[in-house]
């Protein structure tokens, strides 16, 4: 009787490791129709804004070249490479 118990078993953890494997296997969107998706897509950051720190680096860049400190090529150089950051 013991024996019949062991193969039931062992029957129902191979079917278990079958139905894994076919999730694994499964189309994206069929995963994501059953809810099954790993992680949702983040959404990125608005771009639109630059963040605050880029706009005070631009305005200690642009009171730099008011006093004097920058030239305006210097200046334009130091904005493009902040802008480029974005």
């Amino acid at each position: 009787m013991s024996d019949n118990v062991a193969r039931r078993q062992q029957n129902r953890a191979e079917e278990k490791r079958a139905e894994e494997k076919y999730v694994q296997h499964e189309d994206p969107v069929q995963q994501q129709a059953a809810g099954m998706a790993a992680t949702p897509t983040p959404v990125p950051a608005a771009a639109a804004a630059p963040a605050p720190d880029m706009v005070t680096q631009l305005q200690q860049l642009a009171d730099l070249k008011a006093q004097g400190v920058l030239t305006e090529v210097e200046f334009e150089n130091a904005k493009a490479k902040l802008l480029n950051r974005l």
